[in-house]
C-alpha cells in the first residue's frame, strides 16, 4: 500500500516579515495606481481627455466614461470644492439715544425758538414747518412767539433819473460858523487830505475824531442830505492836490476814502450839498 507521508515543517515568527512586506508593496502599489487614474491631468486617460477637447470642444466627462476606479473608491473621484464659510452676521446697530422723560416731546419744555436742536425729538423753532418736525404743541405755545425774520438792512441811496446818489452825511464845525452854514450854504476849503473840499462823515459820532484839521471846530454837528454822485474811492492818504476841476476831468462827482478812523466823503462844490440842519440826539 501506499503511504503519504505529511511532512509538518516549523518556521520561527522572523520568517513572516519578508511576506508582510511584499503584501505592503502590493497595497501600496495598488493605492498608486488609483491615484494616476483619478488623476484628470495623469495617465493615459487624462492625456486622451486633453487631447479630445482640445479637437471637438467636449469636457473630459463627455469624451471618456467614468474612471471604473470610482465604484469601489468613490473619494478619489470627488471634485474638491472650496470651503463655504457662512457670512458674517452684521453688527447690531445700537438704538438712537432717546429723548429724556418729559424733555424734547413739547414746546412747554424746552420753549419757542432758537436753531436747530439734534438732541430732542421735536423742534420748536420757526423753520420746523418747513421740516415737518414741530412738537405738537408748537401752534399752541410757538404760535404768536415765532421768530421775527431779521429786519431788512437799510437800502442803499437809490440813484435820482439824473444819475445822483443822496446819502445822509455829518459834518462837525463851532456854533458861530455852523449858523453862518445854516442861514447860506458850505464854502470849500483850502486844503485837506483829498484837497480843499467840504468833508462829511458817516456819522454824528465819527465827526469828533475828524474835525482836527487846521479849518476844523467843534461843537455843533450839522446834518445834510449830501448828493455825492459818481464816487471815486482813494486809498488812506487820498491826494492833496485834488481839487474839483480835476475830479471832473476824471468824470466823478466826490471822493470817498478812510485814512484809518472811517469813512469820509469829500464834495468841491456847494451845489452838492442839498439840505443842512442841526443834528439833534
Amino acid at each position: 500500500s501506499t503511504r503519504f507521508v505529511v511532512a509538518f515543517t516549523y518556521r520561527s515568527p522572523s520568517s513572516a516579515v519578508p511576506a508582510m512586506q511584499a503584501l505592503l508593496l502590493v497595497i501600496l502599489a495598488v493605492v498608486c495606481l488609483q491615484l494616476v487614474m483619478a488623476s484628470p491631468l495623469g495617465g493615459l486617460r487624462g492625456t486622451a481627455a486633453n487631447d479630445t477637447q482640445a479637437e471637438v470642444g467636449l469636457s473630459a466627462e463627455a469624451a471618456w466614461p467614468a474612471n471604473p476606479w470610482c465604484a469601489w473608491a468613490p473619494w478619489l473621484c470627488q471634485p474638491q470644492q472650496a470651503p463655504h464659510w457662512p457670512a458674517p452676521a452684521p453688527a447690531p446697530r445700537s438704538p438712537s439715544p432717546s429723548p429724556a422723560s418729559g424733555q424734547g416731546t413739547s414746546c412747554a419744555s424746552h420753549g419757542c425758538g432758537g436753531g436747530y436742536r439734534p438732541e430732542l425729538a421735536c423742534q420748536c423753532n420757526s423753520a420746523c414747518s418747513s421740516h415737518a418736525n414741530c412738537c405738537q404743541d408748537y401752534s399752541e405755545k410757538c404760535g404768536s412767539a415765532a421768530e421775527p425774520s431779521p429786519p431788512a438792512p437799510a437800502p442803499a441811496p437809490a440813484p435820482s433819473p439824473s444819475g445822483s446818489k443822496v446819502m445822509t452825511l455829518y459834518h462837525q464845525t463851532s456854533p458861530e460858523i455852523a449858523a453862518l452854514i445854516l442861514k447860506s450854504h458850505f464854502k470849500p476849503g483850502t486844503e485837506g487830505w483829498c484837497g480843499g473840499g467840504i468833508y462829511f462823515a458817516t456819522s454824528p459820532e465819527a465827526t469828533n475824531t475828524k474835525a482836527i484839521g487846521p479849518e476844523s471846530h467843534k461843537g455843533f454837528i450839522i446834518e445834510a442830505q449830501v448828493d455825492v454822485g459818481r464816487v471815486l474811492h482813494m486809498p488812506k492818504t487820498c491826494d492833496r492836490s485834488m481839487t474839483g476841476q480835476k475830479l471832473l476831468s476824471m468824470s466823478y462827482d466826490s471822493i470817498t476814502f478812510n485814512p484809518g478812523d472811517g469813512d469820509e466823503y469829500i464834495v468841491y462844490s456847494s451845489d452838492r450839498v442839498l439840505s443842512t440842519k442841526q443834528y439833534s440826539r
